[in-house]
């Protein structure tokens, strides 16, 4: 799980680097796992790391230790990429769509105007320069 991860070269990517810095240790197999994509995609790869909304009760609102659990998670994942540039666009977020049950079909999956926020999310991100 610690081991240095060396891509193979591909065609016309000169600036793939022969080995990138080690995995993050202690942070789980997701971070790890976006680790091992982020840097074997090419240099000209747009990456955008979407954390997408999940239904929040009040009680689930209010509860600081979970909030820092997410947001410690949330900073693992945009650190593990490794690379600058890489857009986050964050819906896991306390606001009224989240609390919003009718946007839900249950905590972990939304209906489509929540999915059409994303989706302009995500959009304009790849609309902006580099």
């Amino acid at each position: 799980d610690f081991a240095v991860l060396k891509p193979e070269a591909r065609p016309g990517d000169a600036a793939r680097p022969a080995m990138v810095p080690p995995l993050v240790p202690g942070t789980g197999a997701a971070v790890n796992a976006l680790r091992r994509i982020a840097v074997a995609a090419p240099a000209a790869t747009r990456l955008i790391l979407v954390h997408p909304p999940v239904h929040l009760t009040e009680a689930a609102a209010a509860d600081g230790s979970q909030r820092r659990i997410i947001e410690n998670c949330k900073a693992a994942l945009a650190a593990a990429t490794g690379r600058p540039g890489v857009a986050v666009q964050d819906f896991w977020i306390d606001d009224e769509s989240t609390r919003n049950a009718a946007l839900f079909f249950d905590a972990t999956h939304y209906r489509r105007p929540l999915a059409e926020r994303i989706e302009q999310g995500i959009a304009a991100a790849l609309a902006r320069p580099r």
